[in-house]
């Protein structure tokens, strides 16, 4: 009932761990399988390990999480380890590791330095809006793009591109289409900071972050909508969701699987269960069979 595909990947539901939570250690990738996630994004890995930012790098507002974490992580070498002892536990769960880089340099030394026998996809980091030299910063170069993506395909291996509302997707989508990537995810975080009402400071060290939850849901449907319109490359959203009703938003749009993140902070690991106990009980009222059946119902 809950099964998706997504170009050679199929998930036995459609939920998944975004980048950037809880995707760095073999750990806490577990616990994210064990209370149901149908894959599991790791935090996205570079060529070397980068510190990020100093803190605070973190803000939890109301309805809303903004982060400049400058997407810190262990580097392709050490996170090595952490994907070789997930995999002595759990052999079944599709994984995928989210990378970044400015240069085909970058992506070539981590993709040589990954067990890709032991991974089911990549998903390359296009629009990290915080980041110095890589994320968004690559993403709004479609020749850059372009070159990263001619490097990945000589590699056997499925893929994703992330991406936010501030690429030029009109261009990007005909580099994302030559290149037959496996998926396109929307949305990442979009620029955002927060201010402390004593000091009437930023609060972030880095003074502008990534806008995440509630506010970033619409956003990302409409990305969603409109690409389901104007590509025939599967599509996973990501962003603000909360319960299954959002989940159902994403499916109607057009997306075929969706990503959690911030929600986790706001409910925890049993976002998972909650939302497909939820999912499952809309179908089973509605008299849905397959989870096919929702995907692009909003366009009518």
């Amino acid at each position: 009932m809950m099964e998706t595909k997504i170009s050679g990947l199929t998930l036995r539901n459609p939920l998944m761990l975004a980048s950037g939570i809880l995707g760095v250690s073999y750990s806490t990738m577990l616990r994210v399988a064990k209370h149901g996630a149908a894959a599991i994004v790791t935090k996205s890995i570079s060529r070397r390990p980068c510190k990020g930012y100093d803190n605070p790098v973190v803000v939890v507002t109301e309805d809303a999480v903004i982060n400049a974490v400058g997407l810190s992580n262990p580097g392709v070498k050490a996170f090595k380890t952490e994907i070789e002892k997930f995999r002595e536990h759990d052999k079944e769960t599709p994984l995928i590791v989210s990378i970044y880089g400015s240069r085909t340099s970058d992506i070539e030394a981590v993709m040589n330095n990954l067990p890709l026998d032991m991974v089911n996809g990549i998903e390359l980091n296009l629009s990290c809006p915080h980041a110095k030299e890589a994320g968004i910063v690559v993403g709004k170069k479609p020749g850059l793009v372009k070159r990263l993506l001619s490097e990945l395909s000589k590699y056997d291996v499925w893929l994703s591109v992330k991406i936010s509302p501030l690429l030029p997707m009109d261009r990007l989508l005909a580099v994302f289409e030559r290149f037959e990537v496996d998926a396109i995810v929307a949305s990442n975080t979009l620029p955002a900071m927060h201010i402390d009402y004593n000091t009437l400071k930023p609060v972030l060290s880095n003074v502008i972050g990534g806008l995440s939850g509630s506010p970033l849901r619409y956003v990302a449907l409409a990305i969603i909508y409109n690409l389901f319109e104007s590509t025939e490359i599967p599509l996973i959203g990501c962003g603000g969701v909360l319960d299954y009703r959002h989940v159902l938003q994403y499916l109607a749009c057009g997306a075929r699987a969706v990503q959690i993140g911030s929600g986790i902070m706001v409910k925890g690991l049993k976002i998972f269960e909650e939302i497909l106990s939820g999912l499952r009980t809309f179908m089973e009222n509605r008299g849905l069979t397959k989870l096919s059946d929702i995907v692009g119902v909003a366009h009518g």
